[in-house]
């Protein structure tokens, strides 16, 4: 997916600088508790603070929602979700994008309790990651990248600004961020780099500019071990972070899009998601070979997808949840839908599913 970056002039590294942070707790409504759901969908709106979980049984029907006094979230990325320890990670934005309003939230699964988790200093957040100490965040501002990382343990902020480097995405690999610059004068430089907001200091991992014409995007971003698979047009490129190599992996496909991780396979979604008609195939890769050894054609486009061994669940352009059964033959036939815009929610922005 093609993406812009915002630009300016290039400057020094800030020293780090550690704030305390607060968390709000939230907003009540259908306790997460107290439904037997499977899936989250999530509605939300950039000028209201009006957001919705709507939550789903296996067979894609409602069965509660929970009211969230929060905007924007999910807003513009078509991220996934993270789910870690129990818990479902977003960003939000917040109403209108205002300054200083943006924030992590997370939802514990069990009781659906919220949690807001904000970085006051940023004007927006680009990408986030999580692990077991830290939530990272990044965006990029006049030339600059802005690196953020909030304590669990401490309850503290840490601050890395970076010059040279105009990162418009990341992930977390091996405990160390990584940080995707597709952004130059010429606009045709594209680089990761390992980012350390320790002892802040960046190197330069990979360049990829040679896989790229002006205007791509990195796309989503994967990672399995010591490689970060990210797509790219017709394809997936494999990076192994410990070598700075990088691998195609050719999909023959239209446009590679989404990418999700399960069983030792990689899964690509490959789809037009600006056109609510244009059908999907999912793609199957296995990472031991790095070769395509399925397809599911899809009837539907796909935004935001997850792989089990016995269904695939798809949000759709169109908001609407489809669930398809993954026969013991391999086949991949459509169970369930629900058109959530029917029901009067739209802006669907993101979904996850309950592990």
């Amino acid at each position: 997916m093609k993406r812009l970056a915002n630009a300016a002039t290039r400057a020094g590294i800030c020293f780090a600088i550690i704030l305390c942070f607060s968390l709000t707790a939230c907003e009540k409504g259908t306790k997460d508790s107290q439904v037997s759901y499977q899936y989250g969908l999530i509605s939300s709106y950039e000028q209201d603070a009006t957001s919705k979980v709507l939550y789903l049984d296996k067979q894609a029907n409602i069965v509660g929602k929970k009211k969230l006094k929060i905007s924007n979230i999910g807003a513009g990325s078509y991220g996934y979700p993270i789910i870690k320890d129990g818990y479902v990670y977003e960003q939000s934005e917040g109403q209108g994008f205002n300054k200083n309003n943006c924030a992590i939230i997370s939802m514990n699964l069990s009781n659906g309790e919220v949690k807001k988790y904000k970085f006051p200093r940023l004007v927006g957040i680009s990408a986030f990651a999580v692990t077991d100490t830290y939530i990272y965040v990044v965006t990029n501002l006049n030339y600059k990248t802005y690196l953020e990382r909030y304590c669990f343990e401490n309850d503290t902020i840490e601050k890395y600004v970076i010059e040279d480097v105009i990162a418009t995405d990341m992930c977390v690999c091996q405990e160390k961020v990584y940080l995707f610059d597709e952004v130059s004068e010429d606009g045709k430089s594209y680089k990761v780099y390992c980012a350390d907001i320790t002892s802040q200091s960046t190197r330069l991992v990979a360049d990829v500019s040679s896989y790229y014409n002006e205007g791509d995007g990195f796309g989503f971003q994967v990672v399995d071990g010591k490689n970060i698979y990210f797509t790219h047009n017709d394809e997936i490129l494999k990076l192994n972070v410990e070598t700075g190599k990088v691998k195609s992996i050719p999909l023959d496909c239209k446009e590679a899009f989404g990418a999700y991780i399960a069983d030792g396979k990689l899964y690509v979604s490959s789809c037009d998601i600006f056109d609510i008609d244009s059908p999907a195939d999912i793609l199957i890769v296995d990472l031991s070979t790095d070769t395509v050894t399925q397809s599911y054609h899809l009837e539907t486009s796909v935004m935001q997808f997850y792989v089990s061994k016995d269904h695939l669940s798809v949000l759709g352009s169109d908001n609407t949840l489809y669930i398809y059964e993954i026969t013991n033959e391999g086949e991949c036939k459509l169970q369930y839908k629900n058109n959530l815009e029917e029901k009067g929610y739209d802006f669907i922005m993101s979904f996850y599913e309950k592990p």
